[in-house]
């Protein structure tokens, strides 16, 4: 599936196809049949015994399945509908618990039960009330048609018939005996049968939200795929807009056009700098390069081929992703970095970490040096610790064309220093594509690209593009003047030719 398309359906919703719909998709597929057998084939032979033994006690047992064809319809109404608010608010509560867990720390340190706690609370709430209103409403038709389906109705039944055959001389007390015995056994097998269908009810809906997720369209993938020649990357006329429930993260809601028209030229080895405000499209022009959803109209190229034409694998060891949130497994250091490149030996590791400044703080800092489990998300090391892995990832990657997200955006002074050292060596003769909140970072940069609607309105170098006087000088005024800002008054302004400290030239 296109990774843009994974992170819009969200991890509740994921985590319910995953565990809960495939586990009920096995469940109808491992045991509906033999229960279904065994269901039909003890009534079935209890009836036709029952028919040789009297027809008459037959016909009387037989006169409750109206009933119970009744009232099962009456449970079941409506099901589609109660099935598919009950389902989307169990998965409200999937992405609710998932949020909680992981905002633990906020919610810790804020929640007094009715702020951060709510969110949680009202999905759990959601959920209670489409259970009750969908049991409520076959409530008092589900208790009739449970009590028509024991075995006592259809006891008193036969006896009661049976009783009255006997009397009258036309049937024996020992085939009365036989026809009790027998009698129960069809209505018995029903309850089996009501399970089974709300079983398999329950697996078809899996199924449908399962389809829903094959069905999305995959990337297709090239018949004679191309081999990148360099880390170049052109954006040709691209248009690209986000489909239903998808959006970049930074503003751009879906409908409507995110890339109206970009046009890019990112020589080989050079360093672009993507700016603009929030929801200008600078996410959006980073996560087309590594083909996270295909363009509606235009092109993006690569080392001089169409993204669409090179097999995926090849495109993203090709393209090195460093984000803001850097993302490890519960895994060991060492294979958080090895994760770039599965076969790389351990001085291999070890290079890329010295490399990325992270060797001296994994070796001193950490319990069990490159062995040391990092908990989930990384949880277990610092800010700073983390990026440094990710860059240490990165470089073992050696992709020639770098994805830059503000690497050191959240970064204190002391972790953002090491990490300014390691994305120095990561960028060395390498293409780079850098999205940058901070102007300062990005003064001495090859070339600078200013988005504002999803449109290119204008590009050139630091000095050009402050002479030119257009939205890049209006963004440096702001961006020295919220500089300047300081608790207590204004501090010095920096200087408009503030070396990169984020991509060095």
């Amino acid at each position: 599936m296109p990774l843009g398309e994974v992170q819009a359906l969200g991890s509740g919703a994921l985590k319910k196809v995953v565990q809960d719909d495939v586990r009920a998709l096995h469940g109808a597929v491992a045991d509906a049949t033999p229960m279904l057998g065994a269901s039909l084939a003890q009534p079935l032979a209890a009836l036709a015994a029952l028919a040789v033994v009297d027809w008459r006690l037959l016909l009387a047992v037989l006169a409750l399945v109206p009933a119970v064809a009744i009232g099962f319809s009456l449970v079941t109404r409506d099901y589609a509908a109660q099935r598919r608010a009950y389902d989307e608010a169990n998965e409200a509560v999937n992405e609710a618990v998932v949020e909680f867990v992981q905002g633990m720390p906020v919610v810790r340190t804020f929640d007094d039960g009715t702020t951060s706690f709510a969110r949680f609370s009202d999905r759990v709430e959601d959920f209670t009330r489409a259970t009750e209103v969908w049991q409520r409403q076959g409530k008092t038709a589900g208790v009739l048609t449970r009590a028509a389906m024991t075995p006592l109705p259809t006891l008193v039944i036969i006896l009661a018939v049976g009783t009255w055959l006997v009397s009258a001389g036309s049937m024996s007390v020992i085939d009365l005996v036989l026809a009790t015995m027998l009698g129960t056994m069809p209505i018995e097998s029903v309850v089996p049968l009501m399970y089974l269908s709300n079983f398999i009810t329950d697996s078809r809906a899996g199924a449908v939200r399962i389809n829903e997720i094959l069905a999305i369209e995959p990337l297709p993938e090239p018949e004679a795929p191309q081999q990148p020649a360099d880390g170049s990357v052109v954006f040709e006329d691209v248009v690209f807009s986000y489909g239903p429930g998808a959006g970049s993260g930074e503003g751009e809601p879906a409908g409507r056009r995110a890339l109206d028209g970009v046009g890019l030229h990112i020589p080989d080895g050079t360093v672009c700098a993507l700016v603009g405000a929030s929801g200008s499209g600078k996410s959006t022009v980073a996560r087309l390069i590594p083909r996270f959803w295909d363009v509606a109209s235009g092109a993006v190229r690569v080392g001089g081929v169409d993204v669409r034409d090179m097999a995926p694998d090849v495109l993203l060891r090709h393209v090195g992703l460093v984000f803001q949130d850097p993302v490890l497994l519960n895994d060991t250091v060492a294979e958080n970095i090895r994760l770039a490149r599965p076969d790389a030996s351990d001085d291999d590791v070890r290079a890329a970490a010295r490399a990325a400044q992270a060797d001296e703080f994994i070796r001193t800092e950490l319990s069990h040096g490159y062995d040391t489990r990092v908990g989930e998300r990384g949880s277990l090391l610092s800010g700073g610790q983390r990026q440094r892995i990710t860059i240490a990832r990165a470089l073992l990657a050696d992709s020639p064309l770098i994805v830059l997200d503000e690497a050191t955006a959240f970064a204190d002074p002391e972790n953002e220093a090491a990490i300014q050292r390691a994305l120095a060596e990561l960028t060395r003769g390498r293409t780079v594509v850098v999205i940058a909140h901070r102007l300062g970072t990005i003064v001495d940069a090859d070339q600078i690209v200013v988005l504002d609607h999803g449109k290119v309105a204008e590009s050139g170098t630091h000095t050009t593009l402050l002479d030119a006087g257009g939205r890049y000088a209006a963004l440096w005024r702001q961006h020295t003047k919220a500089d300047g800002w300081g608790l207590g008054g204004r501090r010095p302004a920096a200087p408009a030719t503030t070396d990169s400290s984020e991509v060095p030239a």
